[in-house]
Protein backbone atom coordinates (compact mmCIF):
# COMPACT_ATOMS: atom_id res chain seq x y z
CA UNK A 1 0.00 0.00 0.00
CA UNK A 2 1.37 3.23 -1.14
CA UNK A 3 1.28 6.53 0.51
CA UNK A 4 -1.40 7.69 -1.78
CA UNK A 5 -3.89 4.53 -1.42
CA UNK A 6 -3.24 4.96 2.26
CA UNK A 7 -4.49 8.83 2.00
CA UNK A 8 -7.40 7.58 0.08
CA UNK A 9 -8.33 4.96 2.46
CA UNK A 10 -8.41 7.22 5.39
CA UNK A 11 -10.36 9.76 3.73
CA UNK A 12 -13.18 7.09 2.90
CA UNK A 13 -12.66 6.11 6.46
CA UNK A 14 -13.13 9.72 7.98
CA UNK A 15 -16.10 10.24 5.49
CA UNK A 16 -18.18 6.92 6.14
CA UNK A 17 -17.49 7.06 10.33
CA UNK A 18 -18.40 10.70 10.32
CA UNK A 19 -21.32 9.56 8.16
CA UNK A 20 -22.29 7.61 11.01
CA UNK A 21 -21.75 9.94 14.17
CA UNK A 22 -24.35 12.16 11.61
CA UNK A 23 -27.08 9.35 11.01
CA UNK A 24 -26.80 8.58 14.66
CA UNK A 25 -27.43 11.71 16.67
CA UNK A 26 -30.23 12.62 13.82
CA UNK A 27 -31.53 9.18 14.43
CA UNK A 28 -31.41 10.33 18.55
CA UNK A 29 -32.65 13.69 18.08
CA UNK A 30 -35.70 12.86 15.93
CA UNK A 31 -36.51 9.21 18.34
CA UNK A 32 -34.87 10.38 22.13
CA UNK A 33 -38.06 9.22 23.44
CA UNK A 34 -38.33 5.80 22.06
CA UNK A 35 -34.22 5.21 22.47
CA UNK A 36 -34.12 5.94 25.73
CA UNK A 37 -37.20 4.16 27.36
CA UNK A 38 -35.74 0.81 24.75
CA UNK A 39 -32.61 1.39 26.49
CA UNK A 40 -33.42 2.34 30.54
CA UNK A 41 -35.70 -0.55 29.95
CA UNK A 42 -33.28 -2.73 28.55
CA UNK A 43 -30.10 -1.37 31.21
CA UNK A 44 -32.39 -0.75 34.22
CA UNK A 45 -31.24 2.80 34.21
CA UNK A 46 -33.13 6.25 34.67
CA UNK A 47 -33.40 8.53 31.37
CA UNK A 48 -30.64 10.73 33.25
CA UNK A 49 -27.76 8.31 33.46
CA UNK A 50 -28.71 7.08 29.42
CA UNK A 51 -28.54 10.11 28.23
CA UNK A 52 -24.80 10.77 30.18
CA UNK A 53 -23.97 7.57 28.90
CA UNK A 54 -25.17 8.25 25.49
CA UNK A 55 -23.15 11.46 25.40
CA UNK A 56 -19.76 10.21 26.85
CA UNK A 57 -20.00 7.70 24.13
CA UNK A 58 -21.03 9.97 21.52
CA UNK A 59 -17.78 12.14 22.76
CA UNK A 60 -15.22 9.29 22.96
CA UNK A 61 -16.53 7.86 19.41
CA UNK A 62 -16.00 11.26 17.57
CA UNK A 63 -12.45 11.55 19.56
CA UNK A 64 -11.46 8.21 18.23
CA UNK A 65 -12.63 9.15 15.07
CA UNK A 66 -10.31 12.49 15.09
CA UNK A 67 -7.28 10.69 16.63
CA UNK A 68 -7.00 7.91 14.21
CA UNK A 69 -8.66 8.99 10.71
CA UNK A 70 -9.08 12.45 10.32
CA UNK A 71 -5.97 14.10 11.25
CA UNK A 72 -3.80 11.17 10.01
CA UNK A 73 -5.40 12.26 6.76
CA UNK A 74 -4.62 15.84 6.98
CA UNK A 75 -1.08 14.56 7.40
CA UNK A 76 -1.04 12.65 4.68
CA UNK A 77 -2.26 15.61 2.80
CA UNK A 78 -0.06 18.37 3.83
CA UNK A 79 3.08 15.53 3.75
CA UNK A 80 1.78 15.30 -0.19
CA UNK A 81 1.42 18.78 -0.75
CA UNK A 82 5.05 19.54 0.00
CA UNK A 83 6.28 17.21 -2.87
Amino acid sequence: MNISQLKSFLGWCAIINLGLLLFNSLMYFLFRDLITDVWSFMFDSTDGEFTQMYTIAIAVWKILIFTFFVVPYIALRLMMKGR
